[in-house]
């Protein structure tokens, strides 16, 4: 049977833990590929059960490790259903058409909950068709929807009718001798399926988000006209309900009336504790390096209290292109940097007044005087790459709405930084970009450029920006000869090390170190003013004006010769 794994899956193993950690890092490698608004990605049991995670059952892969690759393909097509579904604020639409939909008995919401689930797969799959990932829902979709199915000629319940409209749009698939409550309402549903494609078109979330909101809203008010005829509706005392016996697991839970998810197989027993701590350990050695004690060590003042510090690298691209004025201008800089330091090269150093090398036409009225008439010509070693590290904040503020409009703040950094790197290339500058912010009490650095791309994160917590710049510089190559540090943000520090302590360290490490300020307002240029010199400060209107603070920084100091 064909596979499409094989892309994702280049490492593996025979031990359980090991291999659970391989998989699980190649699935988060897949939902970063969705987008940088992804939920993340873990084995259920390492994590609360919630909806803020995508929980994958261990039980559908263990006992026999490696994972087969067709397994592993059902695994991915359950992260991109599910990870693409809360990109589109799943959540928050069915849980609209719930509210909007007025006070219901418990068997017409279950039937909501379920229509509203399986026009969301829809939704998701359609847009699927257009892209790779289409392979791997198809593969998912054949797993879930083959498992339990219900006899079709008993009467609908809220999971059978899901399922058999899913199984008609996403498999091409119907069923016969249909019991007869199933043809009014499929007949609708089909009809409905080609608008919620539709939304489709529709640019931005939020209008997508509405657009299936009200649709499923008119949906569900013609479908609940449809079932009415439903002995299940019609309380008559030989009535067929909804929790027939007969129906599979998967349906409405019987003892919590409340319906289980519609991506849930069977379970059975959750991960050991000791294999989980494995798995977390591994995973964390490979994602995440604590600088708390490097931080801790840089700092002069012993009553200092820093926070704990993490370095990671972010794993989702950036979508972005660059913008094609900033990268031209910014490489020509770049070129002209080269051009001017070959020149310094080639011109040299000459050292004149030497007792031999070559005849120094200009001392020879000094022959009887010392004899030093001779000349010798050096070639000059320019220290002429820079380390240029870029550290910039990315707490909530970033994620606002600026003065372009509908533009983030975040986004308008993130074309600069994907522009700077396509500048640079082939110039011998290195190039680091590090994002940072407070999450969870902790100070985040985050590495958005590695493997010759530029990655993302999302904005968030609050802005720890004397500890991540203490950070970022004790990582920074020791010995270089030529160091630069930007800083960029949109606001003062509010948690961890103080300014001071990052500047001193910089200055005592030879680390020149600059702030761009991008839209702040004037208390805050203030309080930045009280940490850096006017000549490492440069303030603009806003974060559109990046790229020239940027190249004012760079056209200061690469030039300069040693």
């Amino acid at each position: 049977m064909k596979t499409y794994s094989l892309y994702w899956r280049k490492n593996t193993s025979k031990e359980e833990a090991v291999e659970l950690a391989l998989c699980l890092r190649s699935l988060r490698k897949v939902a970063s590929h969705l987008g940088y608004n992804v939920k993340p990605v873990y084995w259920e049991g390492m994590v609360d059960s919630d909806e803020r995670s995508i929980l994958l059952d261990p039980a559908a892969v263990r006992g026999k490790y490696p994972i087969p690759f067709n397994k592993y393909d059902i695994l991915v097509g359950q992260v991109i259903l599910e990870g693409k579904s809360s990109m589109e604020w799943r959540e928050w639409v069915i849980g609209k058409v719930v509210e909007e939909a007025g006070e219901l008995s418990g068997d017409a919401e279950a039937i909501l909950l379920k229509i509203a689930g399986a026009a969301e797969d829809i939704y998701v799959t359609e847009w699927a068709k257009s892209h790779v990932w289409r392979h791997y829902l198809r593969r998912f979709w054949e797993a879930r929807l083959s498992a339990g199915q219900r006899d079709p000629a008993l009467p609908p319940t809220a999971d059978s009718l899901a399922d058999m409209w899913r199984r008609e749009v996403l498999l091409g698939r119907t069923s016969r001798n249909l019991h007869q409550y199933y043809h009014g309402p499929l007949a609708l549903l089909n009809a409905y399926t080609a608008k919620i494609a539709n939304c489709l078109a529709l640019a931005g979330v939020g209008r997508r988000r509405d657009y299936r909101k009200n649709l499923y809203h008119e949906l569900w008010a013609r479908l609940f006209e449809a079932i009415q005829e439903w002995e299940s509706f019609q309380l008559s005392p030989d009535a067929v309900g909804l929790r027939d016996e007969m129906g599979v697991k998967g349906e409405v839970d019987v003892e919590t009336d409340t319906p289980r998810r519609s991506t849930d197989l069977e379970r059975n027993e959750d991960l050991e504790e000791d294999v989980i701590d494995k798995l977390n350990s591994i995973l964390e050695a490979d994602d995440t390096i604590d600088l708390t004690s490097v931080v801790s060590a840089a700092v002069e003042d012993p009553e200092a209290a820093p926070i704990k510090t993490v370095f990671s690298k972010s794993a989702v691209p950036s979508d972005m292109m660059p913008d094609k004025v900033q990268t031209a201008v910014m490489k020509k800089l770049f070129r002209d940097q080269e051009l001017f330091l070959r020149r310094r090269q080639m011109r040299g150093a000459t050292r004149r007044g030497l007792t031999e090398g070559k005849l120094d036409a200009r001392r020879l009225y000094r022959v009887p005087l010392d004899g030093k008439v001779f000349k010798n010509r050096e070639c000059t070693k320019t220290r002429k790459a820079w380390h240029i590290c870029i550290v910039v904040d990315a707490s909530a503020s970033m994620s606002g709405r600026g003065e372009h409009g509908s533009v983030i703040p975040w986004e308008l950094a993130e074309r600069t930084f994907v522009s700077l790197a396509e500048a640079i290339k082939g110039s011998k500058n290195t190039l680091d970009i590090h994002a940072y912010c407070e999450r969870g009490g902790q100070c985040v650095i985050t590495n958005l450029f590695h493997g010759g791309r530029v990655h993302t994160v999302v904005p968030s917590g609050r802005t720890p920006s004397g500890q991540a710049i203490l950070g970022a510089a004790a990582m920074m190559e020791k010995g270089h000869p030529q160091n630069m540090m930007i800083h960029i943000t949109d606001g003062a520090a509010n948690c961890g090390l103080s300014l001071g302590d990052a500047v001193r360290f910089c200055r005592k490490n030879n680390i020149r170190l600059f702030t761009i300020g991008c839209g702040c307002n004037q208390q805050t240029q203030d309080f930045l003013s009280g940490y850096f010199p006017a000549e490492s400060l440069f303030f603009m209107k806003d974060m559109g004006d990046l790229a020239i603070g940027l190249y004012e920084v760079f056209r200061r100091n690469i030039f300069e010769a040693v």
